[in-house]
């Protein structure tokens, strides 16, 4: 290959249909019904997901795997997992071909730590996002909890993933309640369906594990009654930006007050100007004056006064105003 032109530097694969030989078992969880596989397909990596071998075969798990895929292949947002394909093998049986995510789960990098406030911001914003545009479409995902969202390596970016569970208004099959006891709302596991506020219940109970702060935000969305809740994932996104300005508010406004403070107590008190002499008029040089006490001249060293008593207390006050506001903030 000529210097000037580009090219590969090695041999190409070959592109089409995946080679069932070079798959790999990700993950078959021991209580569910599923596996998922990664194999390569035109290219490029793509997740598979079949029954395991005893389901294969079963109408109403082959049901509920065939409306998973319904579900997401609707959905095309950046925040979740895309759907490519409803596809059999002979090994496999009938399976989702869906998007290869180079990650981790939020589970996983919880066990690590929570993230910082900035980073925070942008995972909750994108997750936010996410469950704003599947209920724009009318998909209650039913299952939300920091297993079933990804962490991006490239980026750190979000995506929900996992719609084994979620549910359509114009579907009309497995309409039963389900989800995570951990993380699903209380009108769920009393019997109902389930709907967006579900999916908000489960959001907070997400957002509690990644942060100790917002806690106003977190407990509205975790009220038992749904009509207490916020009535969109865009609202407590919008709830948790608005928090977050106020406590940089709140947080400048506490520096200002220290500064303030340190000019107060340190600020340097000016001493009395020194005495000047002034030669009398030669009319009056003659005149006799009685004798008066010399006025002494000020101290050398004169010590810094404190504020008064009245300035301490409005400083006191409008310390602890700030204080309280501060707190109630986080």
């Amino acid at each position: 290959m000529d210097d000037n032109n580009s090219g590969f530097f090695g041999p190409v694969s070959g592109y089409g249909q995946p080679d069932i030989g070079t798959f790999t078992l990700l993950s078959a969880s021991e209580d569910g019904f599923f596996e998922l596989y990664r194999g390569e397909r035109a290219g490029r990596f793509r997740v598979y997901k079949c029954l395991k071998p005893q389901w294969r075969g079963n109408l109403l798990h082959e049901t509920m795997l065939r409306k998973e895929f319904e579900t997401g292949y609707s959905l095309r947002h950046a925040n979740v997992c895309e759907t490519y394909a409803y596809t059999v093998f002979p090994d496999l049986g009938p399976c989702i071909e869906m998007e290869w995510i180079d990650g981790m789960t939020l589970e996983e990098h919880l066990k690590k730590g929570r993230p910082d406030e900035r980073t925070f911001q942008q995972w909750a914003g994108e997750l936010c996002e996410a469950l704003e545009y599947i209920h724009h479409h009318q998909i209650v995902h039913r299952d939300l909890k920091p297993s079933n969202i990804m962490v991006t390596h490239d980026g750190m970016h979000l995506k929900l993933i996992d719609f084994g569970l979620a549910d359509s208004v114009d579907s009309v099959v497995l309409k039963v309640p389900a989800g995570t006891r951990r993380f699903v709302a209380p009108e769920v596991l009393e019997g109902h369906p389930g709907d967006v506020r579900s999916d908000l219940y489960s959001l907070g109970c997400v957002l509690r594990e990644m942060t100790g702060r917002h806690r106003p935000v977190i407990a509205k969305c975790l009220r038992r009654d749904p009509s207490e809740r916020y009535r969109s994932a865009r609202e407590v996104r919008e709830s948790l930006r608005r928090r977050t300005g106020v406590w940089l508010i709140l947080a400048s406004l506490l520096v200002i007050l220290a500064i303030a403070a340190l000019f107060l107590f340190f600020r340097p008190v000016p001493s009395a100007p020194a005495p000047v002499s002034v030669p009398a008029p030669a009319s009056v040089r003659d005149t006799v004056f009685i004798q008066t006490p010399p006025v002494k001249a000020p101290p050398e060293h004169i010590e810094k006064s404190s504020p008064p008593k009245r300035e301490e207390e409005d400083l006191e006050r409008i310390f602890q105003q700030a204080t309280d506001l501060f707190e109630k903030t986080l």
